[in-house]
């Protein structure tokens, strides 16, 4: 007899071989000759019996993820049964620790370091090593530096306080990554779960999501800049505008798949740019388990903001504005910009004709650059670079 079950599918799969570039600036990264390397962080939060799941889900984590080569654990992250691997592996840990079914948070840090020794080593040779005053100047030049004041210091910051300050050689590219977080949110307090076949028999039971959330460097700040042209529009110029001297323009990209027992083997997947925002994984409990990742944007540390000057309207009655573009969200399952959830700010520049309101005009061009105008903005913006099933369409700097 068939059942409505969550028992991994092949065809398509969970979560699919697609998902191994995704991963890959987490594991991948240019180490610049050593200069540059992760430490791993590992964060878990449960619901009930804290203290024993914690240490369910650590073992859960080794045992699934602890291989003996980069490969391999690259491997392991992207496979296609990776949630299902998961659950069934962490709720034999529960069993054996007796602990009840719960809802649960796990969150893998990647923390950029320098090692300035690597540096000094090499720089070392190009000044007087007679001179020991020299030396010891050049190696505190170099070493860890205090972060600026402008930071912001509570606990949820450290990994974007790491990101922003690490140094780093230029990779030659618009968007560079410097660190990042892969987060597991299993809502599993209904869960009846098959331990031999691996499934349930109520789809209903279980909810989540898998995020992939990375922070990229903007390198080229002055060379951010691109023009779009449609007959009822014009994007004339850009700028991608710092917001302090001392920290480069960032933007926060989420790839986000949400899941339940229903859509378990085809998630909903979207993509989520959040230019000139750091966004901090947020580990608050607020009754429920809260989302992980929330785009409040009082929770963000601004670094920056994406300008769009250009005009509404090319005849006499056109209207000059700048737009502040925040977030882009692209659904990947429809291949189209999500104009609702996107989030953008438009000022008007001069008067407009009787009976044109500032609303009607902010519609008209939000319609416009998300809709006739957005294979064009996805192209200038490289959203290639941030997902595997874009590069080849609209490409990636």
């Amino acid at each position: 007899m068939a059942r409505d079950g969550l028992a991994p599918s092949r065809s398509p799969a969970q979560f699919s071989e697609s998902d191994l570039p995704l991963i890959e600036d987490y594991f991948r990264y240019n180490s610049f000759h050593h200069f540059i390397s992760y430490k791993l962080n590992l964060e878990a939060y449960a619901s009930k019996n804290e203290n024993k799941a914690k240490k369910s889900l650590n073992k859960t984590i080794h045992k699934l993820f602890k291989k003996e080569n980069q490969i391999d654990t690259l491997k392991a992250f992207a496979s296609p049964n990776l949630t299902t691997d998961f659950m069934a592996s962490f709720l034999e840990e529960l069993d054996q620790e007796g602990v009840s079914k719960g809802d649960y948070q796990i969150d893998l840090e990647f923390v950029p370091r320098n090692h300035p020794a690597v540096l000094f080593d090499r720089e070392s040779r190009a000044v007087n090593l007679w001179d020991l005053n020299q030396s010891k100047s050049l190696q505190a030049a170099i070493g860890e530096k205090t972060p600026p004041s402008v930071l912001p210091i509570e606990d949820e910051f450290s990994l974007i306080r790491k990101v922003a300050t690490t140094e780093y050689p230029n990779e030659g590219q618009y968007y560079q990554y410097q660190g990042g977080v892969i987060s597991l949110q299993l809502g599993l307090d209904k869960l009846r779960w098959d331990p031999e076949e691996r499934r349930s028999d109520d789809a209903d039971e279980l909810a989540g999501d898998l995020i992939y959330r990375r922070y990229f460097k903007i390198v080229h700040e002055d060379e951010f800049s691109f023009t779009i042209d449609h007959p009822d529009m014009i994007i004339k110029n850009t700028a991608m505008a710092r917001e302090h001297e001392v920290i480069p323009v960032f933007a926060t990209v989420d790839i986000s798949k949400e899941f339940d027992g229903h859509s378990f083997s085809a998630p909903k997947e979207q993509l989520s740019v959040h230019f000139g925002d750091m966004l901090p994984t947020q580990k608050r409990k607020r009754g429920f388990l809260q989302r992980v990742f929330g785009d409040e944007k009082k929770l963000a540390f601004k670094t920056g903001e994406l300008r769009l000057y250009g005009r509404l309207g090319k005849g006499e009655g056109g209207v000059d504005f700048e737009v502040v573009l925040h977030t882009l969200v692209y659904n990947m399952n429809t291949r189209t910009f999500n104009a609702q959830d996107s989030k953008l700010t438009v000022s008007l520049k001069n008067e407009m004709l009787n009976g044109y309101t500032k609303a009607s005009a902010t519609n008209d061009i939000k319609r416009i650059l998300f809709g006739p105008m957005s294979p064009d903005l996805a192209k200038s913006l490289s959203l290639g670079r941030f997902h595997p099933n874009l590069k080849t369409t609209v490409g990636g700097r």
